[in-house]
């Protein structure tokens, strides 16, 4: 440990030897000392020995650039001051610990934040989406609509857009849609747009307004509830919410009826806003592995006190009805207020990745697992029994085979398997008609069996002219007229 002021003296031989020694002592030890040094140049060296730092004198001569802490005890460097290190490799320096920047741990191939065992956790990749099929909600992005908009909504009923539920207890009524209302530059086209139509601005203590989502228990077995492994999962949404304040979303344990709640709050009123919200896994019991409910996403509006007198506890597992919805705002007190939500995710993990995006054709197929229309849409002069009608869009339902002189059945093959043997629905059974003949106009239309949820035998009857073994094609004969088969989760 040497410093010195680099300057020889005008002095005799012995003198200037020692000057000498002193000065390359000052040189080698890069002059240490526990204060800088009394003569400074630029680009000069000093180990700093109260502080245990490298330190660099800067060009200007005018400050000092830490380079390095030391640890003397243990002979290394400690850690190095710098805003970018540039290498080519980063080695642990004891086997099996990894190496840890700024707390990201790198081990064994691995990244993550822990060393057992080290994962990655990442927002995403490339700007985009981390892999594919991440999120488990089903038309998130609200781009599928086959019922269209539904007016004066009350009770538990199917929203505009496929897959989502309304649900309310009270005085509330509802208009729902598919809006081009979205979050700007987000990558989103549509919507579910919720106008309050007839207001609940006085709530009982039973009423409440719900967004529902059901999943299935097989569709969410990855999460492995049920087990000391259960996992955490992160909903991302963008909301648009006409009122200020807390706000309530919910997820449900179907097979054991249990709840997890977490408040979020909406800071302006009419505007986009993004929401990540984290729940812990549940332990306790697992989900029943099924096409039956399984998993909810619940978003209140309106929550009377049966389910928001007590305390809430967020992100916590729980039976209690009073628990489930404390604090949040009545959006649905005046008709003047409209709720928008979309880029709905749900996903495994802690983080909320960029919303996974699918395409137009793979987002309907999903749809229809649950739910499909059959509808005319346009005419083409053709709608007259005994002609032939072609080229009118969702016109046929199938090849029938007549049975008798007023009976047949027809086998209606769906675009893919439901997920229950669906009930069947249709605007009037006599926009329904059977080919060739005369007064064939059926008046009854109703399934009596399936196959694998995706073949589906329909018996038909009509008033007469059925020959027996004859076949027949069955057709939608009226203009905007649908049939629809629902296997939604109830």
């Amino acid at each position: 440990m040497a410093q010195h002021d680099y300057v020889i003296d005008n002095q005799s031989f012995p003198a200037t030897r020692t000057d000498l020694n002193n000065v390359l002592q000052a040189i080698v030890s890069n002059n240490s000392g526990t204060s800088q040094p009394t003569t400074m140049f630029g680009n000069q060296w000093w180990v700093d020995t109260t502080n245990n730092k490298l330190m660099l004198r800067n060009e200007d001569n005018d400050a000092w650039i830490e380079v390095a802490v030391l640890d003397q005890s243990n002979d290394r460097v400690s850690s190095i001051t710098s805003e970018t290190v540039v290498a080519n490799i980063l080695s642990e320096r004891t086997s099996g610990s990894g190496v840890t920047i700024d707390g990201l741990l790198v081990k064994d191939k691995e990244i993550g934040t822990s060393a057992a065992p080290a994962t990655l956790q990442a927002s995403a990749i490339n700007g985009g989406q981390i892999g594919g099929r991440r999120n488990v909600v089903i038309n998130g992005e609200m781009k599928i609509q086959q019922r269209g908009t539904q007016t004066g909504q009350t009770g538990v009923d199917m929203a505009a857009c496929d897959r989502w539920i309304v649900a309310e207890a009270g005085d509330t009524i509802v208009d729902t849609s598919q809006s081009t209302d979205v979050p700007s530059g987000q990558g989103f086209a549509n919507s579910l747009k919720v106008d309050v139509t007839n207001a609940d601005a006085s709530l009982a203590a039973d009423d409440f307004f719900l967004i529902i989502q059901r999943i299935e228990g097989q569709d969410v077995q990855h999460f492995s509830y049920g087990t000391s492994s259960a996992k955490d999962v992160t909903v991302s949404f963008w909301v648009k919410s006409a009122k200020t304040g807390t706000h309530i979303l919910e997820i449900r344990q179907n097979t054991s009826g249990v709840f997890n709640s977490q408040a979020y709050t909406i800071a302006s009123a009419n505007t986009w806003q993004k929401v990540e919200l984290t729940f812990s896994g549940y332990t306790a019991a697992a989900i029943a592995d099924s096409s039956a409910h399984g998993f909810s996403l619940n978003w209140f509006l309106a929550a009377g006190s049966t389910y928001s007198g007590g305390s809430l506890n967020s992100n916590t597992w729980h039976s209690t009805q009073a628990n489930r919805a404390v604090g949040q705002v009545n959006v649905v007190d005046s008709d003047a207020n409209n709720f928008y939500l979309t880029g709905v995710q749900l996903e495994v993990g802690s983080v909320a990745t960029e919303f996974e995006h699918r395409s137009f054709s793979e987002e309907l197929e999903l749809c229809k697992r649950y739910y499909h229309r059959i509808e005319r849409t346009e005419t083409d002069g053709s709608d007259t029994l005994g002609a032939i009608p072609r080229n009118v869009a969702g016109l046929y339902l199938g090849i029938a085979q007549i049975t008798g002189a007023t009976t047949g059945f027809v086998g209606v093959d769906l675009p893919t398997t439901m997920r229950a043997t669906p009930t069947i629905s249709f605007t009037n059974v006599s926009h329904i008609s059977v080919f060739p003949g005369s007064n064939k106009v059926l008046s009854t239309f109703s399934i009596v069996g399936h196959k694998q949820q995706k073949l589906v035998f329909v018996s038909l009857g009509f008033a007469s002219g059925g020959v027996a073994n004859d076949a027949a094609r069955v057709f939608i004969n009226v203009s905007g007229s649908f049939v629809e088969f629902d296997a939604e989760i109830g």
